[in-house]
């Protein structure tokens, strides 16, 4: 009986540590996704610059945390990475059970940020796929050939 219920337990305790599964996020596809959106974005790359809201307790009860930031850079303008961009924002940390969202201040980013009625808002989940920290040369190459040309593979 003990290993019985032994067993029934690990594998409810194997299903919630593997429940969110997070597939790795494509800037093209975050570009395609974001350009469609209802929405307005833009694509700013540069920095965030904040102070990091204080850890959460890890358990299920994880509540979203907002915070006041900046972000300095450059925005995408209709060829390139080129229109000076240094504005507030809003960031919102989401969660899915113990799983939040998160944004690193004062590193190099690309960023799929929501202008809003309000300012400009970035809402990060657990699984991120708005913001890309220190993008490679090809992910930078890939995203303008979807923004200038429209083919986006």
């Amino acid at each position: 009986m003990k290993s019985a219920l032994a067993a029934i337990l690990s594998l409810t305790i194997a299903g919630q540590a593997d429940a969110l599964s997070c597939m790795a996020p494509d800037i093209v596809q975050s570009y395609k996704d974001h350009a469609e959106a209802a929405e307005a974005y833009v694509v700013v790359r540069g920095k965030f610059r904040f102070t990091p809201p204080k850890p959460q307790k890890l358990g299920n009860d994880a509540k979203e945390q907002t915070i006041k930031a900046r972000f300095e850079g450059v925005a995408l303008s209709s060829k390139t990475f080129d229109t000076s961009f240094s504005r507030p924002l809003t960031i919102t940390f989401g969660c899915a059970g113990p799983w939040c969202g998160g944004v690193t201040p004062d590193i190099e980013a690309i960023a799929f940020v929501q202008q809003t009625d309000s300012g400009l808002h970035l809402d990060e989940g657990p699984c991120p796929w708005r913001v890309f920290y220190e993008p490679t040369k090809d992910q930078i190459d890939r995203l303008l050939y979807c923004h200038t040309s429209g083919i986006c593979d």
